[in-house]
Order: C-alpha cells, then structure tokens, then sequence
C-alpha cells in the first residue's frame, strides 16, 4: 500500500470530503458514460467497428478502427485518467492519419465498460485481453502490433508488451512509478491518510523487456508528469530505445501537435509502419 502525500492533477480532490482513510482509486476520473459519438471524424464511419470484449465476466467497450489497406500494422491504445472511447477518440484519429489500425478500449469501470473500481490487475488483464483478441480473433502477427500507452495506461502497456512481445512499444506522457511521482510532483496538498494500493510501475516492467523497439514520448512543458519521467524511463529501458521530447507541447496534446515529429519519431524508432510511409 502507498502513502499519498500529494495528487496530479487528473484527481478530482478540490471538493473532496476527506475522511480518516482516503483512498486514491475512488477519486480518479474514469470518465464514466452511457454511450458514445463517433461520428463525424476523419475516419469513415464504414471502417470503425464497435466491439464488446468479455474479461472476468465484465465487459469492455471498444472500438477498432480499421485501414481501408489490407495488412497495416495495428496499434493497440491504451488511453489514461479521465479518459475514454470518445473523449481519446481525437488522439486515435492522429495515430489512424499515420497509418495505423486503431483499437482502443475502455477498462472496466471506465467509459461505458462494466465494473465497478479498478487495480493495477485489473488494468493489466483488459489490456491483455485486447491484445489477445487481435492475436487470437483477428489474426494479427504480434509482431504488428504496436502497444501505445498514454499516461496512466503505460503501466498496462507495459505489461503487455512484457508478456506479449509485440513489434513495438509507445510510451506516451508516462510516468515511472505511481509512488515515485507522487513524492516528485506536487500540485495538491492531501492529509497523510490518502493511500492507494496502485503501483502503476511502468519502470520495473521496462528492464525485463525482450530487443523489439521501444520509443518514449514525451512533451517538454508536461507539467502532470514531468519530462525527467521519459527521461528514466528510457534510462531504464534495453535496447532498442528511442526518446523522442516534443518541443512545445504539454500533457493532452502529444499527439496533435506535430504531426511530422511523431511520424519521424516512430519511424526513428524503427516500429512497424505502413510501407511507404517511412520514406523507404
């Protein structure tokens, strides 16, 4: 269990009636919903599909966006706090215009997805049960895959690219560990009795990693989870390792902001890519 002496900015603590055992995980924003609005994006409406995913009994929301070209690589999305299907859908949108198969998903308990309350287990299998279904129902060679991870949702990245070995790692706005942030990055004061049983350790995850490529991502005015995050994160990272710091942007637009520095990033990093989009 981690004693929380601080809390980033996706808590909702302003109004927050304290009590004698605070716990973190009831005050994150897992942007519930009853439904969701796809419509009208850059992507044809003919090639998203909706999707149900069953994982211990509960069911995830999710949507693939699919490449009109046969065999584009697919990049499974991990979204973070405050997140879901529709409110990532602008970020899926950026990484579909580069080439990309999307499927994103919504971990129980987030978006409209069953469930009630999360951990870093359950966040872990949902991922892994979304790889799985692109491996097992879909099809795809793991080695298509690119796993992205944004935020929070690195940690269960991390883990599935751990297990699953897939072509390619993102690591987008990560931080290293719940329990190193928080004694780092201060921006809310909270009484000495906020604990959580999160660890979020995307950095412990990294070490253990097999050689396919891995790119940090990060922006140099994050102010949520500060640049020395990816910084250490690649420290920690084996090879093949690529860090890639956004000029500019901050914590929510990473991947709209520059085009052209995400493209080149990725293909610096050597990830699979659809062809001719390299440049090769």
């Amino acid at each position: 269990m981690t004693l929380i002496r601080m809390a980033p900015l996706w808590l909702s603590l302003a109004l927050l009636p304290w009590s004698s055992a605070c716990r973190m995980e009831d005050f994150v924003d897992t942007a519930r919903t009853d439904g969701y609005d796809l419509s009208g994006s850059d992507i044809d409406d003919a090639f998203i599909e909706r999707l149900s995913l069953e994982v211990d009994g509960q069911r995830l929301e999710a949507a693939f966006a699919r490449q009109p070209e046969p065999g584009a690589p697919v990049l499974l999305f991990c979204h973070g706090a405050a997140e879901n299907l529709q409110r990532a859908w602008p970020k899926v949108q950026a990484l579909y215009a580069l080439g990309y198969q999307v499927l994103i998903f919504d971990y129980r308990g987030f978006g409209a997805s069953g469930g009630d309350g999360f951990s870093d287990a359950s966040l872990e299998r949902d991922a892994l049960a979304a790889f799985d279904f692109l491996v097992t129902t879909e099809g795809v060679e793991p080695s298509r895959v690119v796993v992205y991870g944004e935020s929070m949702g690195g940690s269960a990245a991390a883990r599935v690219a751990l297990e699953g070995g897939p072509g390619g790692l993102i690591l987008a706005a990560t931080f290293t560990s719940l329990a190193e942030q928080l004694e780092s990055n201060t921006h809310f004061e909270v009484p000495g009795s906020f604990v959580s049983d999160l660890e979020l350790d995307t950095r412990a995850k990294l070490g253990a990693m097999g050689g396919f490529p891995k790119l940090i991502v990060h922006g140099d005015r994050d102010r949520t989870w500060p640049p020395w995050n990816a910084r250490a994160l690649f420290d920690a990272a084996p090879p093949a390792r690529t860090l890639s710091i956004c000029e500019g942007c901050d914590h929510r637009d990473l991947l709209q902001r520059d085009g052209p520095w995400l493209l080149g990033s990725i293909c610096d990093a050597g990830l699979p890519m659809a062809p001719g989009r390299c440049g090769g």
